[in-house]
């Protein structure tokens, strides 16, 4: 189960919150998020570690958390965690296994189909929700918020992808395509239905350089529909011959534009698009529940209360 995505907040739906709680479904209906979130890094985590016999050195875990946080929507660093972290590579890596056999972390491969050139090869790292990332990122005088807003935007958006790929049953591989160069695309997305390659801009003008990336990805894969996501003007913008750039202002408008793109109709684009299945039956709305039992039912991730 993912964090919540804009169509299932509907009208609830803010993007500056979305970037600041995440998407658990407590977090949005109590009045103390950040105590919330706070308490699922510091107890949740950890117990369940625990719990699970995972680890017995949870002073190691902890550290390895925090540093783990800054390599967020980043290619990763195995062996610059675990310094940081000060634990081996093998320790390091077998904690980035735990995150990920607990659903709390993915790792996005690169995309490398018939490449005809070289590129990055490094997994990038994503905690699950933006919300969890930011809790555990360590804040004080020497840590800006805004260096944890582009990782907190791609991140947002891989939720979305994930979801919407899941809920739908739409089968694509996500991952991420990189040259040693630098020129990078956020999100690849292949599979039997389409080959789109995305990326996320925090910029509120997007100049020709910004989309280099997405450029030089549809110069070796011409056949991938290219899209930027921005939160400035979306418009006056191509890859190839289309347009590439859509408004980041309402993550339930790009819900239904990304369903026309994503689930094309059989024949014809004049045709009706059909709706992803939990569209038709959606999860229980959270207003419908006790917190309680919306902890329970919406977030398998909620910490236990003692």
């Amino acid at each position: 189960m993912h964090p919540l995505t804009a169509s299932e907040l509907g009208s609830d739906f803010s993007l500056k919150k979305a970037l600041t709680i995440g998407g658990l479904p407590f977090a949005w209906i109590t009045s103390t998020p950040d105590d919330y979130l706070g308490a699922y890094a510091a107890t949740y985590l950890r117990e369940e570690v625990l719990q699970e016999g995972l680890t017995r050195n949870l002073a190691a875990f902890a550290r390895f958390l925090e540093t783990a946080s800054f390599s967020q929507a980043s290619v990763l660093n195995m062996a610059g965690v675990a310094r940081e972290s000060g634990i081996g590579t093998k320790a390091a890596e077998d904690y980035f296994t735990i995150l990920e056999d607990l659903l709390i972390a993915v790792r996005l491969p690169a995309f490398t189909k018939k490449t005809k050139r070289r590129v990055v090869m490094y997994p990038k790292f994503f905690f699950f929700d933006v919300g969890v990332f930011r809790a555990i990122r360590p804040r004080g005088p020497l840590d800006s918020d805004e260096e944890a807003e582009g990782p907190a935007l791609e991140t947002l958006l891989l939720q979305h992808l994930r979801a919407w790929n899941d809920y739908g049953n739409l089968g694509y591989s996500i991952s991420y395509w990189r040259t040693p160069g630098g020129e990078e695309v956020d999100f690849v997305l292949y599979g039997k239905r389409g080959f789109f390659a995305v990326e996320v801009k925090r910029s509120a003008r997007i100049r020709a350089e910004d989309l280099k990336g997405l450029l030089q990805f549809h110069r070796y894969y011409p056949q991938a529909n290219s899209f930027c996501f921005t939160r400035g003007r979306a418009d006056g913008m191509k890859v190839g011959s289309k347009s590439c750039l859509w408004p980041m202002h309402s993550m339930t408008l790009q819900a239904s534009l990304l369903r026309r793109n994503f689930v094309p109709p059989p024949t014809s684009r004049s045709l009706p698009v059909p709706a992803l299945p939990h569209d038709a039956a959606p999860r229980v709305s959270r207003r419908e529940l006790p917190p309680t039992t919306a902890t329970t039912r919406l977030d398998p991730h909620a910490p236990t209360a003692h």
